[in-house]
């Protein structure tokens, strides 16, 4: 047997066993290095536990936070030192809430003295206000019946069932104010508001199968014109001397056009018949819903014929509901002596009291203003309004008040007691600023019955009156012009620094001949409310150099239209034709199920506190949140079914200025600038779109406050405020 001896490494091995060698002595290194590492801390260590650095870290902690180094006694007494000094300056804020309360409160019974005359003069003529309405809803049916045996526009048919349907409502609200038995009338009226609705009803079907006419009609004439084309195609193809195999193509061309014209024809004539049905029914309808209103209308006459003829001091007829009205109390919050020696939570809890007072006593103020301006009852008003109660936080008295021996107890104290402090400092924000609300509200009432003009002169009209009609989507259709209203209201409010100047005098030129705060004369609003409001002032202005919008055609605007999103027009600003709000603060959603709460207002309605957190829908905390939209259309970030959302931003103007705006929303909308309604939609279901309405609104130099409400049926929402920049 011949041994084997073992093979010499090859040259190709030789490079690998190297790397091997050099991996032992990089892991043999790192180990050492690792060891290094570990003795330097240890040393590190070692040095600052045995040398005077232990000592001068102890000082800084010291001084960063003394109670650490603290015994139980000391941390106890420097926790009620520190409450103590918190208590003042919460007692401070209490008593400057008790101040609010008190103005509030003198405010109230000033008011409510005013309210009590005018309520009563109110209550007096409720009877005929309420015939007079009747009476202007018979001529507005009439109006509609009239149109639709015309076959007029749909649109004029239906501003005046529009108009017809708000003055139903205000009838209905001048019969709760009567205070007689009236019962009868009240059903009846009832009645008379669901039989017009079932002829709006059958109107809006008619409607509808004459917009089916318009387009089979447009069908029709179109499927001829290109019928005739195919058959002059024909005989110019047979004159130029085609085969028949040739002619068949073209010629089976115009048998099947033939056919679609045969069967759009036939769809033609039944659309046709059932318009005629449905017009017939809808002006039954009509006529149904103006004789139950006219006899509702005959009732209440006779009633007011026979309480005339009733001796003085007569008892009422059966059942006539009490004539006194109630007027909220305040509650008992006597703020003299009430604090002193009282502790946080007393403290914190009274606050909070007197809050809920200052709310009340705001939420009462505002029905009586609402009252007046909706022209309903003040128990309808109050029902109408929610309190701004905003969600604060509890105190836990039994921390507060135990000994804080520990730091975690101490660190605990020492919060609730921040909380108490942070607070009652909101509350005396938000109620000074109730305050300024309620003192604004309570200067722009007119309750008619507190002075006695001149033979010569005329009573001053209600702007804010006139801008909400103005405003109504359903009574003055898709344009409206408020700016003139706008100044004239803002004109009013400065009129305290006018130098005496009354309102007269400044409408008709005053000294320097200027009629507005411009120079221009200001229109008669009383010949305008009469008139040119109930017809809808529906004419558009001239767009631009090619006319858009000439003889009352609104402009279609794109969904794309190549617009700007901002917040603030300046004179140094790029040159653009539209610009869009883009940036706002939203809240949401409150409760509105089956729409109960269409027209209820919610505490952004009465004052914007954007630090404010509110109870909202299934009895979540909503909170304002911050939005910035990338186009036009902006949705609430916490979208739902069946809400109600509030909008808020800023608009920044360079100067005055008369501006046209593009509205929409998804679905019912308002918007508010400067408190003063620009846009109220209709009550309908609807989709967004971009320009939906158009207004033209006056924006004051400086900041100008934007508020939209926006409510959401069962689908989508969004809103939209488009401006056009260029001069018209």
């Amino acid at each position: 047997m011949s041994g084997s001896r073992p093979k010499a490494p090859s040259s190709r091995s030789r490079p690998a066993l190297a790397d091997l060698a050099a991996v032992r002595r990089r892991r043999t290194g790192n180990g050492w290095f690792l060891l290094s590492v570990i003795l330097h801390v240890a040393a590190i260590v070692a040095l600052v536990s045995l040398t005077p650095v232990r000592e001068l870290m102890e000082e800084v902690r010291r001084a960063n936070r003394p109670e650490q180094s603290l015994s139980a006694a000391e941390l106890a007494r420097l926790a009620e030192a520190i409450e103590l000094r918190a208590a003042d300056e919460i007692r401070s804020n209490t008593r400057e809430l008790g101040r609010v309360f008190d103005l509030l409160g003198q405010m109230q019974e000033d008011v409510r003295s005013r309210f009590v005359r005018f309520e009563q003069q109110r209550r007096g003529n409720a009877a005929r206000d309420a015939l007079d309405e009747m009476r202007k809803a018979v001529e507005q049916m009439q109006e509609a019946l009239a149109l639709i045996e015309k076959d007029a526009g749909a649109m004029a048919t239906d501003r005046s069932q529009a108009l017809a349907e708000r003055a139903q409502e205000r009838a209905a609200g001048k019969l709760g104010l009567v205070d007689f038995g009236i019962e009868p009338v009240v059903a009846g009226h009832r009645a008379a508001a669901e039989v017009h609705q079932e002829a709006k009803a059958r109107h809006d079907e008619h409607t509808t199968a004459g917009a089916l006419v318009t387009r089979l009609e447009q069908t029709l004439a179109t499927e001829q014109a290109r019928m005739e084309e195919q058959q002059a195609t024909v005989e110019r193809l047979a004159e130029a001397g085609r085969t028949e195999a040739q002619l068949a193509p073209y010629v089976r061309q115009v048998e099947t056009r033939q056919a679609r014209v045969e069967e759009t024809t036939s769809q033609l004539q039944e659309a046709r018949s059932e318009q005629a049905r449905l017009r017939t029914e809808a002006e039954s309808s009509q006529r149904l819903a103006m004789k139950a209103q006219e006899e509702v209308a005959g009732r209440l006459q006779r009633l007011i014929d026979q309480d005339a003829a009733a001796p003085s001091g007569a008892a009422a007829p059966a059942g006539a509901a009490a004539p006194a009205f109630a007027v909220a109390l305040r509650p008992d919050l006597s703020t003299t002596g009430a604090d002193d020696g009282a502790d946080v939570p007393e403290l914190y809890a009274r606050a909070r009291s007197l809050e809920d007072g200052i709310a009340e006593t705001f939420k009462e103020v505002r029905a009586m203003d609402l009252a007046m301006v909706r022209d309903i009852s003040l128990d309808a008003a109050r029902n109408d309004i929610d309190l701004i109660r905003p969600v604060r936080p509890e105190l836990d008295a039994e921390l507060l008040r135990e000994a804080a021996r520990t730091d975690e107890r101490f660190e605990e104290h020492k919060e609730e007691v921040r909380t108490a402090l942070r607070e009652t400092s909101s509350m005396v924000n938000l109620s000074r600023r109730m305050l300024e609300m309620a003192t604004e509200s309570v200067d722009k009432m007119k309750f008619g019955t507190d002075v006695q003009l001149a033979a010569d002169e005329e009573e001053e009209p209600d702007f804010r009156l006139i801008i909400r009609e103005l405003a109504m989507e359903e009574v003055t259709g898709r344009f409206s012009d408020l700016a003139e209203a706008m100044r004239a209201l803002e004109e009013e409010g400065n009129e305290g620094e006018d130098g005496g100047q009354s309102r007269r005098q400044r409408r008709a030129g005053g000294a320097d001949g200027g009629g507005g705060p411009d120079g221009r004369s200001r229109p008669d609003y009383k010949d305008l409310t009469a008139e040119e409001l109930a017809a809808g002032l529906a004419q558009m202005p001239r767009f631009g150099p090619d006319g858009a919008g000439e003889g009352g055609l609104l402009p279609d605007l794109p969904r794309d239209v190549p617009a700007v999103g901002a917040r603030k027009l300046s004179p140094g600003g790029d040159p653009t034709p539209w610009m869009y709000l883009n940036t706002w603060y939203t809240v949401g959603p409150f409760p509105n199920p089956n729409r109960v709460n269409i027209d209820r207002e919610f505490p952004p309605d009465s004052l914007i506190d954007l630090d404010a957190a509110y109870v909202g829908k299934d009895g979540r905390t909503i909170r304002w949140q911050f939005v910035q939209s990338d186009g036009p259309m902006v949705t609430p970030p916490n979208a739902e079914p069946y809400g109600i959302w509030y909008a808020y931003t800023e608009f920044h103007c360079d100067r005055p200025r008369d501006v046209i705006i593009a509205l929409g929303s998804d679905d019912r909308g308002t918007l508010k600038i400067n408190g003063v309604d620009v846009w109220i939609s209709s009550k309908q279901l609807k989709a967004w779109d971009i320009d939906e309405v158009w207004r033209r609104v006056h924006f004051n130099e400086g900041v100008n406050r934007v508020l939209y409400r926006v409510e959401n049926g069962w689908q989508s929402i969004g809103f939209s405020l488009i401006l056009r920049l260029e001069e018209p």
